[in-house]
């Protein structure tokens, strides 16, 4: 599974525990953020990295100034039920 990650932080850590993510998974820490192309594939999981609500595309973030979101991990606990 490809993960895109903007920072190492405990949000991000705790988001991906969440999901799954494993050493088997390739886990992208990139400078900028997910790249559109990225945030729109639902194969792709981003995590701190773009995409504010959009949890139904893999999405955890909530860094968008326009939007009022919980944390990351708070999203993935509940996109997960």
């Amino acid at each position: 599974m490809k993960v895109i990650i903007q920072k190492t932080d405990l949000d991000t850590c705790m988001a991906a525990l969440l999901i799954g993510i494993s050493k088997k998974d390739t886990v992208l820490e990139v400078k900028d953020g997910a790249s559109h192309v990225d945030i729109m594939d639902v194969d792709t999981i981003c995590i701190e990295a773009g995409g504010s609500g959009l949890v139904h595309l893999n999405n955890f973030d909530h860094h968008d100034p326009g939007i009022v979101l919980p944390s990351a991990c708070i999203q993935v606990i509940k996109h997960l039920g």
